[in-house]
């Protein structure tokens, strides 16, 4: 797969999926330990002028950290199993037409 091929299909996605791919490239980089570049160009910030949305009225800066927050992971070992976790959740309470 080439390279324009990815950058004409990613093109096509809206900004919402933009941000999903962008998430998940980071996740392949730190998953394999290939180093992250910071990317080219200065990237385009929200406005209503141009059609993008101020993301429910948070500041530029806020979104950056929670941005770079979410790119950071976190330690998964810890929440267990989440399947066994909602079973037992169920198992606690009457649910109606369950039994």
């Amino acid at each position: 797969m080439t390279d324009q091929l990815i950058l004409y299909q990613l093109q096509q996605l809206p900004e919402s999926l933009k941000l999903e791919v962008a998430d998940f490239i980071g996740y392949l980089l730190k998953k394999h330990s290939l180093p992250a570049t910071k990317p080219i160009g200065k990237p385009k910030k929200a406005s209503r002028k141009n059609g993008g949305s101020l993301k429910a009225g948070l500041a530029n800066e806020e979104i950056d950290e929670a941005i770079r927050t979410v790119r950071a992971g976190c330690d998964m070992s810890t929440f267990g199993d989440a399947l066994q976790y909602q079973m037992e959740a169920r198992r606690d309470r009457a649910l109606p037409y369950r039994d």
